[in-house]
């Protein structure tokens, strides 16, 4: 009987054994997985709406401030920063496809660039948008541009272009 006890005791402490080893070596593992991501500054230009140019009472101007313009406009996106400048417009072409485009170069042209109080224009002023204004949704912004010549515009449709730059 003795061998017995013995045999079902050094079985019984085997299990117990195991039963803690298994319970020791079961113990959960974790790990920490690190992610990371870079926003770059980025800005979207949408919804761009062509202006009018009016014809001055002289016939010399065409321009958005001229009886019958109107300013263009275009909605700006950023998720940071930006600075906003313009360039002075761009004759593109006229419908009679004339030497329009000497008319207008060897004279003024200007643009400008507002939302609010801030202004850009192509004389080189230019104005940050962001931080306190952050354009995180769309803003939209005032096209305005003019055309000057010394001489009387003969009749003709005259087409320009504004680049507006925003610099995150």
């Amino acid at each position: 009987m003795k061998s017995f006890i013995r045999a079902t005791f050094c079985t019984i402490s085997f299990a117990a054994l195991a039963t803690a080893s298994s319970a020791l070596g079961a113990a959960a593992q974790t790990a920490d997985v690190p992610f990371s991501g870079t926003v770059a500054e980025s800005c979207t230009f949408s919804n761009i709406v062509a202006g009018t140019l009016g014809l001055s009472g002289d016939g010399t101007d065409l321009g958005t401030a001229e009886t019958g313009g109107v300013q263009g406009t275009v909605d700006l996106s950023c998720n940071g920063d930006a600075t906003i400048s313009v360039a002075a417009p761009t004759f593109t072409s006229s419908a009679s496809g004339g030497n329009d485009i000497t008319t207008f170069t060897a004279y003024a042209a200007t643009s400008t660039v507002t939302e609010g109080a801030n202004t850009a224009d192509s004389a080189g002023a230019t104005f940050v948008f962001g931080a306190a204004n952050t354009i995180t949704a769309a803003t939209t912004f005032n096209v305005a541009m003019a055309a000057t010549t010394d001489d009387v515009l003969p009749t003709d449709t005259y087409n320009f272009t504004v680049t507006v730059t925003a610099t995150p």
